[in-house]
């Protein structure tokens, strides 16, 4: 059934074996970077946050030293 639906490509074609997988590389590398964007954004801000509390971490644990 397979051979009827392919019309001029042979079973062992090679612009067809390199070509699609090619292809869906690209596509694939190209959607990445859509959905990725976001989260990035809030990852960003979570450090920002993770740094501010570790310096209130590390001041405060300084005066219990002074203490």
């Amino acid at each position: 059934m397979l051979p009827s639906l392919l019309y001029g490509v042979g079973a062992v074609d090679p612009l067809t074996l390199v070509a699609a997988p090619l292809i869906l590389a690209v596509i694939t590398l190209a959607a990445c970077p859509i959905p990725s964007r976001r989260p990035l954004g809030c990852l960003s801000a979570y450090l920002g946050l993770l740094v501010v509390y570790e310096a209130l971490v590390q001041n405060s644990r300084k005066r219990e030293y002074r203490e």
